[in-house]
């Protein structure tokens, strides 16, 4: 009889002592490692090393009691002074001072500082109410003021928006442009009427003249010409003008046959 034993039963047996020896070389590590901790502290239980105990601090190879102040409380780590401000204190001088919330202010969400109200900004360490001109209204924020529709912030207050004849307020986030109606240009803060040449047609983007010409014609003062094609071109993407067909470049008014090499 084959006294061998199988493959797997001696795979298992060597991994059970791989995980003992492991567990009792942890346990004796950990053992270890706790005989070596100072008073009031502890040994890391996941890595190397010890702690101070919650209330004590790493003071060179000992812990040492931190000194919490009045209002304040223990920030929960061994590291730094160990403490912070209750809500409603800022640390002075590594103290914790009570914070004086002026009038019309409130403390913020932070907890170590203040914040104007709604309607008031800072000024002078104070919260100063915020005077809001005649046509005007506070913003969203609170914190500044803005005109009312037909009306623009000029320094401390809200002028009238003039509108000439022919032009209306634009449906802009605050109303206080214009523009002139169709058929009308902008011109020396005035909507003068657009005169359209034969051969041409109104277009409002084209400010400066307030038209734009044909397919086939070129401005000309405030004219529009027709465009004289050349043998062996066309009209170009605009229109306005003309290029030459292909095997062909522009030479002066004319177009000629590329030379090859």
């Amino acid at each position: 009889m084959n006294s061998t034993r199988p493959w797997w039963r001696v795979f298992l047996v060597t991994f059970l002592g791989v995980i003992v020896f492991s567990l009792s070389t942890g346990l004796t590590h950990a053992q270890s490692t706790n005989s070596t901790a100072p008073k009031n502290g502890h040994a890391n239980a996941y890595r190397a090393g010890w702690s101070c105990d919650v209330g004590y601090k790493k003071s060179g190879e000992a812990c040492a009691a931190i000194q919490v102040p009045a209002n304040a409380i223990l920030a929960g780590a061994g590291y730094g002074k160990g403490w912070e401000c209750r809500r409603g204190f800022q640390e002075t001088n590594l103290r914790c001072e009570k914070i004086n919330i002026p009038s019309n202010a409130y403390l913020g969400a932070s907890g170590n500082r203040w914040v104007c109200e709604r309607g008031y900004k800072l000024k002078d360490k104070v919260c100063a109410a915020i005077k809001v001109p005649a046509n005007g209204y506070l913003n969203d924020r609170g914190d500044g003021w803005n005109c009312r529709r037909g009306f623009r912030a000029t320094h401390q207050a809200c002028d009238a928006v003039v509108v000439p004849e022919n032009g209306f307020i634009v449906e802009s986030y605050n109303g206080s442009s214009w523009e002139c109606e169709r058929g009308y240009r902008r011109a020396n803060e005035k909507c003068v009427a657009v005169k359209v040449p034969e051969n041409a047609y109104f277009h409002a983007s084209s400010m400066r003249l307030g038209w734009r010409c044909h397919r086939g014609f070129r401005i000309s003062g405030t004219s529009c010409n027709a465009v004289v094609v050349p043998e062996n071109a066309h009209l170009n993407y605009s229109g306005n003008d003309w290029e030459c067909d292909r095997q062909f470049r522009r030479r002066g008014g004319a177009c000629v046959p590329q030379t090859r090499l």
